[in-house]
């Protein structure tokens, strides 16, 4: 196999951004199945850069392998969707802390915009459009922290609440939410790092609130939310 430039990603790195994206936009449901051949034919690669990408994501929580059946989005519970909002809360604003002092107006009107995108879709009633417009204006902003690990740890988090959250938006009569965000880019264009994380906090909680409010969790502690069919 030919070795990619140094610049250029490998084919295992390109099929792993194109998974964890499809993850965070909400693109796979909990329990959702799918062959690494089928996904080799999509990605138009050979089954060895899939199988390498999917244990990336397995190793993250993100992905399961199924043995003879290919991987699957493992079921969510409601303890391990605390554990995760709990991450969330700890490295996202963190990340929103670092920015306040390093964030450029040019990535602030960049964040306005994708804003202006996330209440578009949320009075259109677009649960895809929201989670795609909802990631870019987090990341854009945590982007600004320049603190990879910090970022990957975040990522990782998104990529694995991402299919669970996007069944509840999908599944509500009408996007219904708190607006933290006009806080939090008032914060950071204040250069106030503490009120940025109280925003940012308040924005992740919000999420748990519109789950408990979506019924989802109404079973007994531990039970697995699993939407995939049979």
């Amino acid at each position: 196999m030919a070795t990619p430039p140094a610049n250029e990603p490998s084919a295992t790195e390109r099929v792993t951004a194109r998974l964890r994206a499809r993850l965070i936009a909400g693109g796979m449901r909990p329990g959702a199945m799918v062959s690494l051949r089928s996904l080799a034919a999509e990605f138009g690669t050979s089954a060895m850069p899939v199988r390498e990408a999917a244990g990336r994501l397995v190793s993250e929580g993100a992905l399961e392998f199924v043995k003879n059946r290919g991987i699957r989005v493992p079921p969510m519970t409601r303890e391990r969707l605390f554990d995760l909002t709990a991450v969330r809360v700890f490295a996202e604003t963190e990340l929103v802390k670092r920015a306040a002092f390093a964030i450029s107006a040019a990535a602030l009107r960049a964040a306005a915009a994708e804003d202006r995108a996330v209440n578009a879709a949320i009075a259109a009633g677009d649960a895809a459009a929201y989670m795609r417009a909802n990631h870019a204006f987090h990341f854009g902003l945590y982007r600004a922290a320049a603190s990879p690990v910090f970022f990957r740890l975040a990522e990782s988090v998104w990529t694995q609440t991402g299919p669970i959250m996007s069944v509840v938006h999908a599944g509500l009569s009408r996007l219904d939410y708190s607006d933290h965000h006009p806080r939090i880019l008032d914060a950071l264009a204040r250069q106030d790092p503490a009120a940025a994380a109280e925003a940012t906090r308040a924005d992740i909680e919000s999420g748990l609130d519109l789950i408990a409010r979506s019924g989802f969790f109404t079973a007994p502690a531990g039970a697995a939310i699993d939407f995939a069919p049979a």
